[in-house]
């Protein structure tokens, strides 16, 4: 007879978002599991090693193509996908079946959407608004810049059309190159449809100072897509803390359904 196991919540996806959630609810007091389809155990060097030796440096060259993308071919390469609604345009990216999901391929950059982005429809005629306003969004924002890290120029964001910040960055800007300098000096002032085009430094979830633990970027050059000492933020990050507190981590078990039941109860 086989034992039943009990969860207060079950996590689908161990990427960056179901991480964070487990870890913030597992040191709450709550009992969690998380449900990967891909391998719990990310090996950076060897996914290192893959990229060095591939004849395309593509984001998708770390990974076991075999093991994580499930998607539509492409003649450039198994690591591109099309629309789906039948544009001729390929969108160009992966998702990793993968402990850390995504984040073992993103490029770090963590801009803000801006208040506008949430009336589409009030402000340009398209799409439909947001049910949420930026400013309401505005606090969680913060939260997430410092549980991820984040490295930027408050004073230069700060109101940026529209998008007060209430929370400076939890770490100095990452410094803008030789070349980007050149470019912002020789741009000069610069308008398209009366708004000031201006060269502004990104909001990067990489470290310029040592933080939650791990080291200051040391200018490795292979940050995209992935960074070998681990200053680039992570979901990794996020799932050790889960697991220290407790959570558990089912790996290589892919949800197809959840089943909720009339008392609430959701069975797997």
């Amino acid at each position: 007879m086989s034992s039943v196991q009990e969860y207060d919540v079950v996590v689908v996806g161990a990427g960056v978002i179901g991480s964070l959630i487990a870890s913030k609810l597992q040191r709450d007091g709550a009992r969690v599991v998380l449900l990967e389809a891909g391998p719990r155990d990310a090996d950076r060097f060897a996914m290192l090693e893959r990229y060095v030796q591939a004849s395309r440096k593509t984001m998708g060259a770390p990974y076991r193509t075999a093991d994580a993308v499930r998607h539509a071919p492409s003649p450039d390469g198994p690591h591109d996908y099309y629309d789906q609604q039948g544009s001729p345009d390929e969108f160009r990216a992966t998702y990793q079946r993968l402990a850390g999901g995504a984040t073992w391929h993103w490029r770090g950059n963590v801009p803000r959407h801006l208040p506008r982005d949430f009336r589409m429809r009030t402000a340009y005629g398209v799409g439909v608004d947001w049910p949420i306003t930026y400013e309401q969004l505005e606090p969680f924002y913060c939260d997430a810049e410092h549980e991820l890290g984040v490295a930027g120029d408050h004073d230069e964001w700060n109101g940026y059309l529209g998008a007060q910040r209430s929370r400076p960055y939890p770490m100095p800007k990452v410094w803008p190159s030789y070349g980007d300098l050149r470019f912002r000096d020789r741009l000069g002032v610069f308008e398209i449809d009366d708004q000031a085009v201006r060269v502004m430094n990104t909001p990067q979830a990489r470290n310029t100072q040592p933080y939650d633990g791990r080291p200051v970027c040391t200018g490795n050059s292979t940050c995209d897509p992935i960074c070998p000492i681990g200053a680039k933020y992570d979901g990794t990050v996020h799932l050790k803390r889960a697991l220290d507190a407790g959570a558990e981590l089912w790996d290589r078990c892919a949800a197809e359904r959840l089943l909720a039941e009339p008392n609430g109860e959701v069975h797997w």
